[in-house]
């Protein structure tokens, strides 16, 4: 594997399924049989801002989502990437969702990413980190930040 892409989206239905599936097209994601990934990043993997793979695919993914039904409540999903400045080890994807402010999730999200890296004995590295939120409407509504690995 030796690209990877970060992205989120939300989407609102009558029907929570759909909700998620809106939020997959906004995310650019929803035409991929995605495999989902706990949270590591193989090394040397490059960001790309664009799938190019045959839709259909399998697509390897970490994400986080969270999928509310309830009127005027703010939901967020955040992941965050720490990469190790050396490109030859790997680095640790976490992600964070809920009933969260966007700063909140992604705060949360790049805690556990620096405590995952101090685990592993990793001083220097980078964070990548994306967050999406809405204010909840009628029906039921998703978020979905993700990060697809090919």
């Amino acid at each position: 594997m030796e690209k990877y892409l970060i992205t989120t989206g939300h989407g609102n239905s009558k029907f929570a399924l759909n909700a998620f599936d809106n939020a997959l097209l906004a995310s650019g994601i929803a035409d991929y049989n995605l495999v989902k990934l706990s949270s590591i990043l193989p090394a040397r993997c490059q960001r790309v801002n664009a799938l190019d793979l045959p839709k259909g695919t399998f697509l390897h993914t970490a994400y986080a989502t969270h999928t509310e039904e309830r009127i005027g409540v703010v939901i967020s999903a955040a992941v965050a990437i720490a990469i190790p400045k050396d490109r030859s080890l790997s680095g640790v994807i976490m992600k964070a969702s809920g009933e969260l402010e966007p700063d909140e999730a992604n705060e949360m999200a790049c805690s556990m990413a620096r405590i995952a890296m101090d685990a592993r004995g990793i001083n220097e590295y980078d964070i990548e980190n994306e967050a999406v939120s809405v204010k909840t409407t009628e029906g039921y509504n998703c978020v979905i930040a993700a990060v697809s690995i090919w």
